[in-house]
């Protein structure tokens, strides 16, 4: 084949301008630290790392949830903590009121002090966390006990996403956490009985705040159990992260020590091209190229 000047002159000028592209990309990963900075740099890993990213929008989400999940729990285990100590001195209380001495003015007296008892458990019962109130169910912006004990929240009990399609229970309704252990029921009983005046009306109520606190317990053991599935699927979200994370960055990171290298070789192969050019191009063209 016949090599003319000009297909000479194009030859040096595409080895010119190759190598003007080899320092660019290199120039490009060497300052922002990506091997892929367009789509086009690698089409299919480019996919990949939109993927990744998708799912690490998704899990930071997660995240969030557990979180505030966690914080809802956390609460409900303090209320009910507190919720056993009072239940605790209510028996007490009717214990030392039933017995033979015990009066109607002790029992007066004592009652006083279970209403307060009573208002300290509607107060638990209208807990909340930021401004939500933590056991109204679905109703979280109303406070979901009435000062006389009624319940007005729903039975909507409240749920966290932890996954794709997976759903953890959090916190219990007021109903099921006050209303039907029988904490307020038994309390409002002793209050009535110690009214009453009789001794053996205010023992009878002894059975039902035993219950009442077994039904607490019951309670504790559920709410440690939703913390344990909680906590897991923070550790599971956090182990994902790390390794999606990982992912993401081999994909799309650039190893600087090779693009550095790469860097270095494209400006020597770039000097040689422009030093054939000046044997084979006019030295106008050659001196615009160097510019």
């Amino acid at each position: 084949m016949r090599i003319t000047t000009s297909m000479l002159q194009q030859s040096v000028l595409d080895a010119v301008q190759a190598n003007l592209q080899r320092i660019a990309a290199a120039q490009d990963q060497v300052s922002s630290g990506k091997r892929i900075t367009r789509a086009s740099d690698d089409p299919v890993a480019a996919a990949q790392i939109i993927r990744t990213s998708q799912d690490l929008d998704a899990l930071t989400q997660v995240q969030r949830n557990v979180t505030a999940a966690q914080t809802r729990v956390s609460a409900e285990d303090s209320v009910l903590s507190q919720l056993g100590d009072l239940v605790t001195r209510a028996q007490e209380l009717a214990v030392e009121q039933s017995s033979g001495t015990a009066t109607a003015a002790t029992r007066s007296g004592t009652k006083a002090e279970v209403d307060t008892l009573i208002a300290q458990v509607v107060q638990l019962g209208n807990t909340r966390v930021g401004d939500e109130y933590v056991f109204g169910g679905a109703q979280t912006a109303v406070a979901p006990f009435q000062a006389n004990g009624a319940y007005v929240g729903d039975d909507t009990e409240r749920t966290a996403a932890i996954g794709p399609g997976v759903y953890a229970a959090t916190t219990h309704t007021g109903s099921a956490l006050l209303v039907d252990s029988g904490v307020l029921p038994a309390l409002q009983a002793l209050s009535a009985a110690l009214a009453g005046g009789s001794g053996d009306a205010v023992g009878a109520t002894a059975s039902s705040l035993q219950q009442a606190g077994q039904q607490v317990q019951a309670l504790v053991a559920d709410i440690g159990a939703r913390s344990n599935q909680l906590d897991t699927a923070a550790q599971n979200a956090s182990a994902l992260t790390a390794n999606l994370t990982a992912r993401r960055s081999t994909l799309q990171d650039a190893d600087i020590a090779t693009s550095s290298t790469e860097l270095m070789a494209a400006q020597t192969s770039l000097q040689a091209a422009l030093l054939a050019a000046s044997r084979v191009l006019p030295t106008s063209l050659v001196s615009y190229l160097t510019q």
